[in-house]
């Protein structure tokens, strides 16, 4: 699971608007606690793909922010995540699809 977190972190970060996500949007983005987020994004910090900058909007938060290495990879990664997908959707049908879609978001929600 660990991995798919880190994927989902920095695939959030990658698509987000340029420094405006704080640690506490990814916990209420992914149901996460505090902790999980922590390690979650220390490991993405040794591993280079992040960075923690000092708020614009308040000096005493940090934002978080994809590396240059994590925007380099930004095509492969998505590659990745749509292959991924299609392989774990491939018996799915259209409709299948749309209403797991639609289940997950929900859950995501509650």
């Amino acid at each position: 699971m660990r991995a798919s977190s880190q994927y989902k972190i920095l695939k959030y970060l990658l698509f987000s608007p340029p420094e405006t996500v704080r640690q506490v949007d990814i916990e209420h983005c992914f149901a996460m606690t505090n902790p999980t987020v922590t390690g979650l994004v220390q490991t993405l910090e040794k591993k280079g793909l992040i960075e923690r900058k000092v708020n614009p909007s308040d000096s005493r938060s940090k934002i978080l922010c994809p590396s240059a290495k994590a925007l380099d990879m930004k095509d492969l990664l998505v590659s990745l995540g749509d292959n991924l997908e299609e392989r774990l959707t491939a018996v799915l049908s259209l409709e299948e699809k749309q209403e797991l879609l639609r289940l997950l978001k929900k859950l995501l929600r509650e």
